[in-house]
């Protein structure tokens, strides 16, 4: 499997430079397979919270991590829960935050997870696969208001 390319990386690793020292906190709100988390400690990051929903992204990118693992710490979460994240993980503040909103590779490619267009699998789609809410469970049972309300609200995402 080819290592994971992050896109943007130059123009994260510009726009976080003022922070790459050892004193410095960022919080990697969707760390994936840590491609830019890796670039961040390569440059002098004293410490990464990497968060993602993915429990098999947060392996990927404990894998990926290892050699920094006194600089980082990894959280299984929501990144809508970054404050809360933040106060526990980062206590003495955070000097920058990275989210790479973009659909994971891996999901796409992994047909199991629900995500793909190219291979047939169940229509899953759950970033976190202990949450009980399939995409086929919410299209069966959700009523045609509810469906017209998700497709109007989120059709375009």
């Amino acid at each position: 499997m080819a290592e994971h390319q992050p896109v943007l990386l130059q123009e994260v690793l510009e726009y976080l430079g003022p922070v790459l020292h050892s004193e410095a906190t960022v919080i990697d709100a969707t760390v994936g397979s840590a491609g830019h988390a890796c670039a961040l400690l390569d440059r002098g990051l004293g410490r990464l919270v990497g968060v993602d929903k993915d429990p098999d992204a947060i392996e990927r990118a404990r894998t990926r991590l290892r050699a920094y693992a006194d600089r980082v710490t990894l959280v299984r979460d929501d990144f809508r829960r970054i404050l809360k994240i933040a106060m526990n993980e980062a206590p003495f503040g955070v000097h920058g935050v990275l989210c790479d909103l973009g659909v994971s590779m891996d999901l796409l490619k992994d047909a199991a997870r629900g995500f793909s267009f190219e291979r047939e699998g169940p229509l899953d789609m759950r970033y976190d696969p202990w949450d009980s809410r399939t995409a086929a469970k919410i299209v069966n049972q959700a009523g045609y208001d509810e469906l017209i309300r998700i497709f109007r609200e989120y059709g375009e995402i």
